[in-house]
């Protein structure tokens, strides 16, 4: 090394390791192997001095998953949430952050050869020890997820009909619904969600209130009230898809969703006629209908539930009808129309006169007239004559 104004002839290199590294990985159908978005990960551990370290990541479209600014240390990589439509994992890998040659079985290097390396295993049992592999590129490790069966929708459905036009115009009818299983202390209650409120067993798929009821006629029931033509739905589905497990279809059996269903204000009704109608599936009894209270269960292949209640108040036009039947009755040899005639009786017939023709009268004027008048002269002055001799 020389000081002065030429140029040195001295050139140092240094050569500073990365205190940090990057590692990426891809998460894809276990059957397709197309990458999956919306899975979210979470990594967790100690650095090389002890410090503790947390990050989560999100899997891109193509099912990228990316973890930067990594530090020297030992690590816990696991899914906390899987993507939409799949069942959740619950493997836990293990992530190594250390200089190459502190895995001294392993040869391969990442491209640069100084520097940190990412190798990863699956979190061993007691019995086995952790066998790791080097993450070079993202490629090198997939993690899996199995896709869900499709939920089935399972809809039931109460209906309000009116029959007659005495009916209360624009009345409301109240009713009670409960969903359960099991019977006496054993008896299991479901909630009903409206709308998007929450997570909830059984949700209520119309802007129609229910409302629980904590006291009262129907303590653990839920209220809710229809008019003429509405409907209320209800979705039990996640009852079903929550529960089922089809790889262990012969140990767990999962009991039918009963419910219990009342109108408890009829408004007066003449009549209620309970309607059940759909599937309420196989080896399923049929319901139990008593006065105004239908029960039931729906199975695990339940499809298109739907109760109507039908209110009968008579009708004005067929009220008539009947009170003439009642006169009818009362009075046998009453007859509907007064001018009917009866073919037994015969109706005499009245003869009416011929009248005698009048002669017409002679023409005016001619010989006749002359004659006439001259004839009528002379018999006035008779009469005159006769008058004076006397």
């Amino acid at each position: 090394m020389e000081r002065g104004g030429n140029a040195s002839n001295c050139r140092i290199e240094f050569n500073i390791p990365p205190t940090v590294s990057d590692f990426a990985f891809i998460k894809a159908d276990s059957s397709t192997e197309s990458g999956l978005p919306g899975a979210v990960f979470k990594l967790e551990g100690k650095d090389s001095e002890g410090g503790k370290v947390e990050k989560t990541a999100v899997s891109d479209q193509n099912g990228i998953v990316r973890f930067e600014g990594i530090p020297e240390g030992e690590y816990k990589l696991s899914e906390i949430e899987a993507p939409s439509g799949y069942k959740p994992s619950d493997l836990v890998y293990l992530i190594k952050v250390a200089p190459f040659e502190s895995v001294p079985s392993f040869s391969q290097k990442q491209d640069n050869t100084f520097g940190l390396a990412v190798w990863y295993a699956l979190e061993p049992d007691d019995q086995n020890e952790a066998e790791w592999s080097l993450i070079s590129s993202s490629s090198d490790l997939w993690l899996w997820n199995e896709k869900l069966p499709d939920p089935k929708e399972r809809i039931f459905t109460v209906k309000k009909a009116v029959t007659g036009n005495l009916a209360p115009g624009n009345a409301e009818y109240e009713f009670m619904i409960q969903f359960f299983t099991g019977y006496g202390d054993g008896l299991s209650t479901y909630g009903i969600v409206d709308g998007d409120e929450g997570n909830g067993v059984i949700r209520n798929l119309t802007a129609i209130d229910t409302e629980w009821q904590e006291g009262g006629d129907h303590p653990g029931f839920y209220r809710f009230l229809l008019k003429n033509g509405q409907q209320i739905s209800f979705d039990y589905g996640d009852y079903y898809n929550n529960n089922h497990q089809p790889e262990a279809a012969e140990l767990y059996i999962i009991p039918p969703l009963q419910f219990s269903l009342i109108e408890t204000g009829s408004q007066g009704a003449s009549s209620v006629t309970i309607d059940p109608k759909g599937q309420f599936g196989s080896e399923i009894a049929a319901p139990l209908i008593t006065g105004k209270q239908i029960e039931g269960s729906l199975g695990i292949d339940s499809e298109d539930v739907v109760i109507e209640f039908i209110n009968a108040y008579g009708n004005k036009d067929k009220d008539k009808d009947k009170d003439k039947d009642k006169d009818k009755d009362k009075d046998p040899e009453k007859k509907d129309d007064g001018n009917k005639e009866d073919p037994l009786v015969i109706t005499p017939v009245t003869e009416v006169p011929q009248e005698t023709p009048v002669p017409p009268l002679p023409k005016t004027g001619g010989p006749g007239a002359v004659l006439f008048i001259g004839l009528g002269g002379v018999l006035a002055g008779a009469g005159l004559l006769l008058r004076r001799r006397r």
